[in-house]
């Protein structure tokens, strides 16, 4: 089960970063969305937050094993 939960925080992170990067793959909506740059400064900074969140809880889990 820890295996699994690992593969779906990794696979998050894999697409947010690219999210993060300029892709459009799970954020596409958001992106379109985005009228000004402050709502793509706001967006990019929620953004890194959840991939900071998702890389502490990855980190832990790598400890706890």
């Amino acid at each position: 089960m820890t295996e699994i939960r690992s593969l779906v925080r990794r696979q998050l992170l894999y697409y947010l970063e690219n999210d993060l990067k300029g892709g459009e793959e799970l954020m596409k909506e958001v992106w379109e969305q985005c009228a000004t740059d402050d709502h793509v400064v706001s967006a990019k900074h929620e953004l890194e937050e959840i991939i900071e969140f998702l890389r502490d809880r990855e980190r832990r889990m790598g400890e706890r094993a």
